[in-house]
């Protein structure tokens, strides 16, 4: 299976990476700002345990750091980081 439209013209260094993918938690916090991270991840915790979604270990978590935008930086007075954490249901049993 080829994941690129028949249109795109794809150097044939680039090569098509098995992703597992599935359901994704994702939060943006403040970047380099400790007690905003921490009360987000609280945050996210309650979420999680209210939808009975739990962290999926098997799967990789993934960043990215909003750092391009002025007006973020403007506003927040840093970027932002968005974590990307894999979810899956709870299973009892």
């Amino acid at each position: 299976m080829d994941v690129y439209a028949e249109r795109m013209e794809v150097p044939d260094e680039l090569k098509n990476i098995d992703f597992k993918g599935g359901y994704y938690a994702v939060i943006t916090a403040i970047d380099h700002n400790g007690s905003f991270y921490e009360g987000t991840m609280t945050s996210r915790d309650e979420y999680l345990k209210a939808y009975g979604l739990e962290f999926d270990q098997i799967r990789w978590q993934l960043g990215h750091i909003l750092t391009g935008c002025p007006l973020v930086k403007e506003i927040f007075g840093s970027g932002q980081m968005d974590y990307w954490m894999p979810i899956k249901e709870v299973r009892i049993g």
